[in-house]
């Protein structure tokens, strides 16, 4: 039985490892397929953007790895009701604060870039991707924390399928958008972004049938005390790796 217990907890550890990586690898395949299309200084003005794509991501990440510990400790005391809170509370709000980052993201990535230093002739193109990349911030927030909700119930499967699909069909759009329609790197990052929105509502879809207690559940008013403990979580979970 601890053999057994073992084996599946690994795989779960698997899993959720496998779909970081491959939130964190987008931006590497649209660099790579852009690169073959558009030439050199395409691909490096999309990888120019790695260091504040993976900054975002692992921000988003390493809250709802908090958020994973909080909800699981609900479950495993029998508090299913207060999952499907914890869940509507925080997928509302992390939405909404990656939403907030994500409009003046989107005007000022420019500026931004500017700040860690790109080089001018990569800049209007690292421009033009990153600020497209920002408005997929808001889907990568709600995903993870759907990912969250699911893994603390056991189920790790579908969160990796899902990025796993969502990376195969942003692959076929950046051939599409970069090779087929010449769009460039805004091709690419349509692409991502538009792979990254279809993981989401897919999970969310996926949560509410396969997981009734997983519903949303509009919150009446803030819960101050379980916001306190979802952020004091990050905080913890964020020190720990």
């Amino acid at each position: 039985y601890e053999i057994s217990l073992g084996l599946v907890g690994s795989e779960m550890c698997i899993r959720d490892r496998g779909a970081n990586v491959l939130q964190q690898l987008y931006n590497w395949v649209d660099a790579f397929i852009v690169g073959h299309v558009e030439g050199q200084l395409a691909m490096g003005s999309v990888g120019a953007t790695t260091t504040s794509v993976n900054l975002f991501v692992t921000v988003i990440t390493g809250f709802t790895l908090g958020l994973n510990v909080l909800m699981a400790q609900r479950h495993g005391a029998g508090e299913t009701h207060k999952v499907a809170k914890t869940l509507s509370l925080f997928a509302l709000i992390l939405g909404g604060a990656f939403l907030v980052i994500a409009v003046p993201g989107y005007f000022f990535a420019g500026e931004l870039l500017v700040l860690l230093d790109t080089t001018q002739d990569m800049l209007p193109l690292s421009t033009q991707y990153l600020s497209v990349i920002f408005l997929g911030m808001p889907f990568l927030a709600v995903y993870n924390t759907y990912s969250a909700a699911l893994r603390a119930l056991g189920d790790s499967r579908a969160p990796f399928l899902s990025v796993l699909v969502s990376s195969l069909v942003n692959i076929a759009l950046d051939i599409l958008l970069v090779a087929i329609i010449p769009w460039g790197v805004r091709g690419a990052a349509i692409a991502t972004v538009f792979s990254q929105a279809a993981m989401t509502v897919f999970i969310i879809a996926y949560a509410a049938k396969m997981h009734p207690e997983l519903r949303f559940v509009r919150p009446v008013k803030a819960d101050l005390p379980l916001l306190k403990e979802g952020i004091a979580l990050f905080f913890y979970t964020d020190d720990s790796r």
